[in-house]
């Protein structure tokens, strides 16, 4: 049974809590799950380290030339005769974090497969299989730069040749290498037996050694002549190839003939034939020559042979349907404050870009209709609140059109109530029964709106309220509801709980862009020391989502992503302790009082106002959280619509003043209005 990208998340969610750690400069194998939709990273002995999610079905990868960073070719396709025009992303892996930290749309270009890395530049090769090209693609811009045709079916994979000037493709179905120069344009095809695969250069650069996996030979090609000089016979089936540190060796696997071959250079001859429990399909050599690792996809192993002994050493399972394909040899290793610093400036990069994000706070409190705070402040007692909760029905809830006027005003990102200080959970919630299931409502409002922002692209969040009024657990209670509100409860037990629910937000709405933590100065988690406990409990289940301040108490040089002004515009910014800005985003209402739906409102913030107030945010480096607080059937009133509609005609003329940009470097201008920077302007 083929696994799915959920079965891939299950295995992201079992890393996070029971994988080991690899002690540092230990190797460490990156494998590719080419059916689980993921990358595994392993012991050498076998022992999961972490479960990486990447794109469908992952099938060659390449190292960065610093090794921080591998690229995975997300090819979209299982079998190359499987139908489908595949998928058209690279995946970018920080081994060090073990974390997917971004991806590289490559637009038109799909099926991507083979791919090599300029180690002066950086750039990466890239074959795709829809259409037959090889592009060239900027991985810091996250752009392709160029495509070239390969004048041949089925490019599989590429190799650089000497100075990276030329790409030697493999045109798989159509038996030819193409040799490409990455300047000119110029191509030249060389003939080779029958389905060409893998390439390796000779230490000198002047040979390039390519596996035929149907001709099993080994083809020889001249690189400054760019002409075929000679064969080798392997076993059956050569795929994936590497050549010896000293140079006097190729390794090659052989899928058809289930081993590893090793063929003698100077002879021209195959001197030796491991065998395998299964047929290989791929092969990496370790830096130091010694070790063959190869993915057995079939049997779901992974294959470590000795190749100065000439044998299987041994095999590891992965993950039954994992796929084993790809793998690459890292060694593990402690991040350093720099290497921590570009973590941080890679995981904040979308946000910093964004500047504009929608707010929403929704719940059983829109149906009293007076503010989100108004259990508490109307003293409701819980079982006549429960009564609201109980009625909550959107019954005209639209999360497409939610998403589309969020959209349409300009915003890069949503941030949604998931649970408010009532502790009423807006999802179906498998761990409380305070949640969606005890309302008429038949669906679940909040994977509604994850599937809507996952099919625009929009990034989403979830607040998540620290305290909980509800929870039986939870101390402090309200005065007016306790003669002594800390007696009784325990808020460990509670913290497990709140812990269970993040779980679940973290594992079954997909990618989550930002945890919003609230209600933190009752000091629950400072109290009991586990500010850090529940910091590295979103990381380690989704360590890309960000963490705002209130976790920390917005102490300062605490450890969130971002700090957060509420309804206000910092004079200058914020700043570490040390005077260093960091990043920080401030949330507002439309409207003048409450967060939530208040019909009774009835004064707003102008359009005017509003666009000013993004202005003067972005202009000091920072984003703009504006709230929307939807009426208790699903519907948002006509005062935020108007005003949002405003502000995206505005940003359509100037947006580009706004995404992207940076804090204005002018403590005043010598006229009215605000200035921000972008690049060199």
């Amino acid at each position: 049974m083929r696994l799915t990208a959920f079965t891939s998340l299950i295995l992201y969610w079992l890393c996070s809590i029971v994988c080991p750690a690899a002690a540092a400069g230990e190797t460490v194998l990156v494998v590719g799950h080419k059916i689980a939709d993921s990358v595994g990273f392993y012991t050498e002995d076998g022992k999961l380290l972490a479960t990486v999610p990447v794109g469908k079905h992952p099938h060659e990868m390449a190292l960065a030339p610093d090794g921080r960073y591998a690229y995975v070719t997300d090819n979209g396709i299982l079998w190359m005769t499987d139908p489908g025009e595949g998928g058209n992303t690279i995946s970018i892996i920080d081994l060090e974090r073990r974390a997917r930290i971004g991806v590289i749309d490559l637009g038109p270009y799909r099926r991507p497969h083979g791919i090599a890395v300029d180690p002066r530049t950086g750039r990466l090769a890239v074959t795709t299989e829809n259409p037959d090209a090889l592009i060239l693609v900027d991985p810091v811009a996250r752009k392709v730069l160029r495509r070239f045709d390969t004048q041949g079916a089925d490019p599989h994979m590429v190799t650089l040749g000497p100075r990276a000037e030329r790409a030697f493709v493999s045109n798989t179905a159509s038996g030819t290498i193409a040799a490409i120069h990455l300047e000119t344009g110029a191509l030249k095809l060389i003939p080779t037996d029958a389905r060409p695969q893998g390439g390796v250069l000779s230490l000198d650069g002047k040979f390039l050694y390519v596996t035929n996996s149907e001709g099993n030979t080994i083809s020889i090609i001249d690189t400054a002549r760019k002409e075929r000089i000679g064969t080798i016979a392997t076993g059956k089936g050569p795929g994936r190839i590497a050549i010896t540190p000293d140079g006097r060796e190729l390794v090659y696997n052989l899928q058809a003939g289930e081993g590893v071959g090793i063929a003698d250079i100077a002879s021209r001859k195959q001197i030796a034939e491991i065998r395998l429990p299964g047929p290989p399909l791929s092969l990496h050599l370790s830096a130091d020559g010694r070790r063959a690792y190869a993915g057995i996809q079939s049997l779901d192993l992974v294959a470590v042979v000795s190749v100065p002994e000439r044998r299987l050493l041994r095999s590891f399972a992965t993950p039954k349907g994992a796929g084993p394909d790809a793998v690459l040899e890292i060694r593990a290793a402690a991040a350093t404050p720099a290497q921590a610093r570009l973590e941080e400036v890679e995981r904040t990069r979308w946000f910093r870009e964004a500047k504009f994000g929608i707010f929403i706070h929704w719940g059983p409190y829109a149906v009293i209709g007076r503010h989100e705070w108004a259990r508490h402040m109307l003293q409701i007692p819980q079982a006549e609140y429960d009564n609201y909760a109980r009625r909550f029905n959107p019954v005209r809830y639209d999360p497409e059109a939610w998403v589309a006027l969020f959209e349409k005003a300009g915003a890069r990102y949503i941030v949604i109530t998931s649970k408010h200080h009532d502790g009423f959970s807006i999802w179906r919630s498998k761990v409380s029964d305070y949640d969606m299931e005890i309302t008429p409502y038949p669906g679940d409002p909040l994977k509604e709106l994850a599937e809507a922002a996952r099919r625009r692209a929009m990034r989403l969040g979830f607040y998540h309220s620290i305290m909980d009024w509800h929870h039986p657990d939870y101390r402090p209670r309200r005065a007016w509801e306790a003669a002594d509100p800390k007696a009784g409860g325990n808020n460990l037990r509670y913290i497990e709980f709140m812990k269970a629910q993040l779980r679940e937000l973290l594992t079954e709405f997909g990618e989550v862009a930002v945890v919003w933590f609230d209600g933190e100065w009752e000091d629950t988690l400072k109290d009991l020391g586990k500010e850090d406990e529940i910091y590295e409990f979103v990381r380690n289940l989704q360590p890309n989502t960000l963490i705002n301040d209130r976790l920390y108490q917005r102490r300062p040089g605490n450890r969130a992503d971002f700090g957060t002004p509420e309804q206000y515009v910092p004079d200058i910014g914020l700043t570490d302790p040390s005077g260093k800005p960091i990043l920080w985003e401030a949330c507002v209402t439309i409207n003048n009082d409450s967060w939530g739906y208040n019909k009774y409102e009835t004064e707003f913030k102008t359009e005017r106002d509003l666009i000013r107030m993004l202005i003067e945010v972005v202009s000091k480096g920072g984003n703009l959280l504006l709230n929307v607080g939807p009426m208790p059937d699903g519907r948002i009133q006509p005062e935020f619509v108007s005003r949002l509609e405003a502000i995206g005609a505005w940003m359509k003329v100037n947006g580009e003043a706004i995404y992207g940009s940076s804090a204005s470097p002018f403590a005043r201008l010598p006229f009215f209005g605000r200035a921000t920077v972008k690049g060199n302007r």
